[in-house]
């Protein structure tokens, strides 16, 4: 009998240790002692010269999603935030942009190669490069990744450092205005676990 008793006791342990790990994580706390909030792009604010512009575009449109939510502030000063939102909307190889140019297409067929020629690209050329170029990349090594839309939050420290992230997501175009899902759902977790002030007091 003890052999079954252990057996039982030991069963009864990995399905408590289940439960507990499949809880959802308690919402931090700074989300309800924040005050101020500013939005960038995983490669740079909104008025970075070459910004990919679908995420200058997020950017946007998540400011946009907050200023309806108004329960942030939102900063033009990084450094002034309590909190620091940061998007990235999903592209694939051969879906970057070059100078404004727009998306760039990728080939179904090798170029074609003058007379001599080994390669279209040279021996500098990288991923996001166009042919011909001099090595300068408006864009970013991160133009390439997850299709999925990401938003992430942080908190500052004193010398302007992330911590964090305290709260992150992906979604198919989940930073998709004028819903911006991602906020949509960033906004039901904080107000689930932390209810406006307006909400908590009794009606007339």
């Amino acid at each position: 009998m003890k052999p079954a008793k252990a057996a039982l006791l030991l069963l009864l342990l990995f399905i408590a240790v289940g439960v507990a790990q499949s809880k959802p994580k308690k919402v931090a706390a700074a989300f309800q002692n924040a005050h101020s909030i500013y939005v960038e792009a995983a490669d740079g604010d909104i008025l970075k010269p070459g910004l990919y512009p679908e995420d200058r575009q997020a950017i946007a449109d998540v400011q946009e999603r907050l200023r309806e939510w108004n329960r942030y502030v939102i900063t033009t000063h990084r450094e002034q935030a309590d909190l620091l939102l940061v998007v990235r909307k999903g592209r694939v190889a051969g879906q970057q942009d070059h100078a404004g140019m727009g998306p760039r297409p990728q080939r179904s067929q090798p170029p074609t190669l003058a007379p001599g020629q080994t390669s279209a690209m040279g021996p500098t050329s990288r991923i996001g490069q166009m042919p011909g170029t001099d090595g300068t990349e408006v864009g970013s090594a991160s133009e390439i990744g997850s299709p999925m839309d990401l938003l992430r939050v942080y908190t500052l420290s004193a010398n302007g450092k992330m911590m964090g992230p305290i709260w992150s997501r992906e979604m198919d175009e989940g930073l998709d205005g004028p819903s911006v899902r991602l906020v949509e759902q960033l906004k039901s977790e904080i107000e689930k676990a932390y209810p406006p002030e307006s909400a908590k007091q009794p009606g007339p």
